[in-house]
């Protein structure tokens, strides 16, 4: 969606509705990056004070990312129908459709990880990070650090789809 005639970017900077420029669109699709820090913060907490901060940052965070989630669709829906090239759903008509077709299955795949982290891997951990403070076994310390890989390697996906995007 980047607009490479002189009228295209006049017609994108000129204002309009909220979102008509992308503001609306960038700043959601910002927000959840900031989540990045967590892995690191696994390095300096002890087992309780990382499941607490699990807990926290889930019962804080999480309904601001789908939010975010939210205005990702409804501005992009706003943008995509404002195009010129878009020519109803599912109409794969020029390369402009067939590249936002394939962005919106990457972007499914994105949302389908962030569902997955969202309530089946933060959840563990936070199991996982109290069983752990509770025993210090070696077999509790294994499974954190299974899913701490796993969280890492999620993340590192999502990184990825999110710069293919």
């Amino acid at each position: 969606m980047f607009a490479t005639s002189p009228a295209a970017v006049a017609r994108l900077s000129s204002g309009g509705a909220p979102g008509a420029r992308g503001d609306g669109h960038q700043v959601p699709a910002a927000v959840p990056i900031a989540a990045g820090w967590l892995r690191f913060a696994r390095q300096t907490l002890d087992a309780k004070s990382y499941a607490g901060l699990l807990e926290s940052l889930q019962r804080r965070l999480d309904p601001i990312g789908w939010f975010c989630l939210a205005a990702l669709v409804a501005t992009g829906m706003f943008q995509m129908s404002s195009n010129p090239n878009y020519g109803g759903l599912l109409a794969i008509s020029n390369q402009w459709a067939a590249a936002i077709l394939i962005k919106h299955l990457v972007f499914l795949v994105m949302v389908g990880l962030s569902a997955y982290s969202t309530w089946v891997l933060f959840p563990q951990m936070r199991r996982a990070a109290l069983r752990l403070a509770k025993s210090q076994s070696e077999a509790d310390a294994a499974t954190a650090a299974r899913l701490q890989r796993q969280e890492v390697n999620l993340m590192r996906l999502s990184l990825v789809l999110g710069v293919l995007i």
